[in-house]
């Protein structure tokens, strides 16, 4: 369904939320909002497919409506592997149920908020795809910490991030990406209705405090697999 949830929605009323309003529109909301979403989806099967390990866990961490997931399966990525998928938002879960109904067997749900402590299996890969961003900044490292004790040695955390930037010299991106959005058919009025919505809902960090993050919860490794304007996708190997 077209997204056109900000064209009379007032942010004055009612902050950004994954609820059942939002649950139609999310899956044009995402294509239209994020530069490269495909390639993006692409990018992330490529790297299942390299650190994937038969008899561990996978964990998708903030499935909304199990996109990832589908591709995945559809791709025979998740044979012999413990598939888990986690969202703070029942509705989101619910919607992905739906879409993932052929899969449903081989797949653990689970309606739970990062802010909580979370027992993890051992994996060989957990996906953070936009999820982080939306985590009270104080619950990020003790979550980043519990992603690198659960994976197996050589496994991944696949990492992408709307990113902060820093420096009047690059106040320019947010226009950019503004113009971006109109390109992809959204109002200005809607854009700044979105933006303001999200004020204090998705805190987005600046690049160097991400890899101050990823450093202290262990991650040695760190390398970037994507970047567009103010998105940013990194592998975190331990």
């Amino acid at each position: 369904m077209k997204d056109n949830i900000f064209e009379n929605l007032d942010p004055e009323k009612a902050s950004f939320a994954f609820d059942a309003k939002l649950v139609p529109f999310f899956d044009d909301m995402v294509s239209r909002s994020v530069p490269c979403y495909g390639q993006l989806q692409q990018a992330i099967l490529l790297l299942l497919k390299q650190f994937l390990r038969k008899g561990s866990s996978f964990y998708d961490l903030g499935v909304s409506t199990g996109t990832t997931l589908s591709l995945a399966f559809q791709a025979q990525l998740l044979e012999g592997i413990c598939v888990h998928a986690l969202d703070a938002s029942k509705e989101m879960l619910d919607q992905s149920k739906l879409n993932l109904a052929p899969y449903n067997d081989g797949i653990n749900y689970h309606h739970h908020h990062l802010k909580n402590k979370f027992s993890f299996e051992r994996s060989s890969v957990i996906l953070a795809n936009l999820t982080f961003q939306f985590l009270d900044p104080d619950y990020r490292l003790s979550r980043l910490m519990d992603c690198y004790n659960a994976l197996l040695p050589g496994g991944a955390l696949i990492y992408v991030e709307k990113v902060k930037v820093k420096g009047t010299s690059f106040e320019f991106f947010d226009d950019l990406y503004r113009l971006f959005k109109q390109q992809q058919g959204y109002s200005v009025k809607e854009i700044l209705r979105k933006e303001k919505s999200l004020k204090g809902v998705l805190q987005p960090l600046e690049i160097q405090q991400h890899h101050t993050l990823l450093k202290r919860a262990g991650f040695g490794s760190v390398i970037s697999f994507f970047q567009y304007f103010q998105f940013w996708g990194m592998v975190c190997i331990k």
